[in-house]
């Protein structure tokens, strides 16, 4: 009896240290057997969920929402698409929703979620993005794309064609508004994004020798009490800030705001107030540096 009661534990141990095991996602539809939904909702936490099935999943019933700790990793962003469905009638959600956990997402399309604040994706909880596009997404208020309350770190992720309507002015569309970790592909980075309000948050720019990051802003930049760190080995003259268009003045300020790279500001003024810029400005419009500030360039701007 001693021997089967040593064996029966032996089995019992060895079933609790089995690691959690992949599910795989093989249908496309909205919910049911092998749907992404019903394999986020079984999912244990930490697990990963992959694909068998590619080309497009279509989601007809509302957002896909996540409180757990999770991987989705799809087969690349040019090979899956998640996207609400385009039918009339289809009621208006985003994609992710994501509520809780550390999540990374990778390998996939974000498309034509609609929702008030983060058409496509929605969180509040430790995010990686990770070679992932997101498009084609609208909020009516704010974050067309993406609106993130907690850390979020995206890396090699195309944003672009979203939209926010916004109320009264608070329309951002792909804004850059919570500490935030944006990582290089080891060359050129070009990242779009409606505007730029950072307030007591710190945005890391990571990268290597061979990145380039050109940021081009269409809407407001405000950074106030804020950073932006370079990580990585990454310098300030590898970092391009580009204002294409007219708009507000785009305005620096607070004597711990520190912020590096090369402001490229043809129409419309600039203000560095009592901050701290590791970098250089080239403006069409006024560039006013208020008694306070600095500004410094220790690197060379030849590559």
């Amino acid at each position: 009896m001693r021997n089967v009661t040593n064996s029966l534990l032996v089995l019992i141990a060895g079933l609790l240290a089995v690691p959690a095991q992949a599910a795989t996602v093989t249908s496309t539809a909205d919910d049911g057997p092998g749907s992404l939904r019903e394999a986020i909702a079984n999912a244990l936490s930490g697990e990963t969920i992959n694909f068998y099935t590619g080309s497009t999943i279509t989601l007809t019933s509302g957002e896909l929402s996540i409180g757990k700790d999770l991987v989705i990793s799809g087969p690349g962003a040019s090979n899956l698409q998640i996207q609400r469905s385009t039918a009339s009638g289809t009621p208006d959600f985003r994609i992710f929703n994501v509520v809780w956990g550390n999540v990374a997402i990778s390998g996939l399309t974000v498309s034509n979620g609609r929702d008030d604040a983060g058409g496509g994706i929605y969180s509040q909880a430790d995010l990686t993005l990770n070679d992932c596009v997101i498009s084609g997404n609208h909020a009516t208020e704010s974050g067309g794309g993406i609106f993130n309350t907690s850390s979020m770190t995206i890396s090699n992720c195309v944003v672009r064609g979203n939209s926010a309507a916004g109320e009264t002015g608070d329309g951002f569309g792909g804004t850059i508004n919570t500490t935030r970790t944006l990582t290089g592909n080891g060359g050129l980075n070009v990242i779009n994004v409606g505007s730029i309000v950072l307030v007591k948050k710190v945005l890391t720019l990571s990268g290597g020798a061979n990145d380039i990051f050109i940021i081009n802003v269409s809407g407001d930049c405000s950074i106030g009490s804020a950073q932006v760190v370079l990580a990585g080995g990454l310098k300030a003259s590898q970092v391009l800030w580009n204002f294409p268009g007219t708009g507000a003045a785009v305005n620096l300020y607070k004597d711990i705001t520190y912020v590096s790279g090369t402001f490229l500001v043809p129409f419309r003024d600039f203000i560095l107030d009592v901050a701290h810029l590791n970098g250089a400005v080239v403006g069409g419009g006024n560039v006013r540096i208020h008694s306070g500030a600095t500004v410094t360039y220790p690197e060379s701007c030849t590559p």
